[in-house]
């Protein structure tokens, strides 16, 4: 597993450690919106291996941008989560993972899933997120 999915995966687990997270259901035809705007479906951050200290504890993965978008499984499937990521925008964003020296900052941010209606889920932000460099390895 590289690196990016690895800090991108810590980042997560922090704010799990935080209990800000509601299960939900992903199924296949789901259409996903934040705060009004649609995301995008990334894939699911799966608890396995020596990248997670959280194992058997998934977690989907969201973004604004369309072209990082993969297929919705198949059948329904439990996470305990959801998450947006996102390129760092402000400074403090930045320097939150200390030693930066110019690679690329991104950022989870923990959603919350207002409104799940058949095909529809309604999530909102509430305020936590987590920086980590976004380097392959």
């Amino acid at each position: 597993m590289s690196c990016i999915k690895q800090y991108q995966r810590r980042a997560i687990e922090a704010l799990a450690r935080q209990k800000v997270f509601r299960p939900m259901e992903i199924k296949s035809g789901a259409k996903f919106f934040l705060e009004g705007r649609e995301v995008f479906f990334c894939g699911i951050s799966q608890g396995e291996g020596t990248c997670s200290d959280m194992h058997d504890v998934d977690f989907a993965v969201f973004s604004r941008l369309e072209a990082e978008t993969k297929p919705l499984p198949k059948t329904l499937r439990l996470v305990s989560g959801a998450v947006l990521v996102r390129e760092a925008k402000t400074r403090a964003e930045r320097n939150a993972i200390g030693n930066y020296h110019g690679q690329l900052v991104c950022v989870v941010e923990a959603l919350r899933h207002d409104d799940i209606r058949l095909d529809l889920v309604s999530f909102r932000k509430i305020g936590k997120k987590k920086s980590y460099v976004s380097i392959a390895g």
